[in-house]
């Protein structure tokens, strides 16, 4: 039995080391780039602001990064055609200091007070934030389905990035239970599209769209 268990335990090691190793690779410009939760995306005035609302209406939002702030007036349709002053802050959410990249919240707030929220919380998870996958290979994932798209003509750029984070693989489906796993997400360095998101286990595909059509996998 004991022998069993170890030859079971190579042929785990070697397919991992096998898997790794087929991976398509190219040595070309990739860089890995970062963006902490407090790196939001407003204004000093607008920042604020926004702290301001969530503070007041006892919302938690230490694992957020604001990426946007609408502020407009809102009117019903109907008689009295009451107005109100409207707040829209869009977040991104974090767990163990990585970017979730699916889990954004909207929150809306008529006249100060928090009136609706579409999304939910995010309970964090387990996995560490060790990266598997090297960046050569990611590299040559997003090529090899740049080109499997034919989508060659929108890559300008021979420089790649690559932010490490954490994806909602049951996000979009009937399934509420949240389950992230390890990921990546491949863009070209000075466009948003097309892009793409991968398992840093053993660098399958979870989606890519080229900014107009999505290829979904997971």
């Amino acid at each position: 039995m004991k022998y069993y268990l170890l030859f079971a335990s190579l042929l785990l090691i070697a397919a991992c080391k096998k898997s790794s190793d087929s991976l398509p690779a190219d040595p070309g410009c990739i860089d890995r780039i970062y963006i902490p939760a407090d790196a939001h995306a407003l204004s000093a005035a607008d920042l604020n602001t926004v702290n301001t609302l969530f503070n007041s209406n006892n919302i938690d939002h230490r694992d957020y990064r604001f990426y946007q702030y609408v502020h407009d007036t809102f009117q019903t349709l109907f008689p009295p055609f009451t107005a109100y002053d409207q707040k829209l802050i869009k977040v991104d959410q974090y767990t163990n200091g990585l970017h979730i990249f699916n889990r954004q919240i909207n929150y809306i707030f008529f006249d100060d007070q928090l009136h609706y929220v579409a999304g939910s919380r995010t309970s964090g998870t387990n996995p560490d934030t060790q990266t598997h996958l090297t960046l050569p290979q990611l590299r040559g994932l997003f090529l090899q389905e740049i080109r499997k798209h034919g989508d060659n003509y929108m890559f300008n750029d021979s420089c790649v990035k690559a932010e490490f984070g954490y994806y909602n693989l049951t996000a979009g489906g009937n399934d509420t239970t949240e389950h992230l796993t390890k990921a990546w997400h491949l863009t070209p360095g000075n466009a948003s599209y097309p892009e793409a998101y991968y398992k840093d286990e053993n660098g399958s595909l979870i989606y890519y769209f080229n900014g107009l059509i999505f290829f979904g996998v997971k």
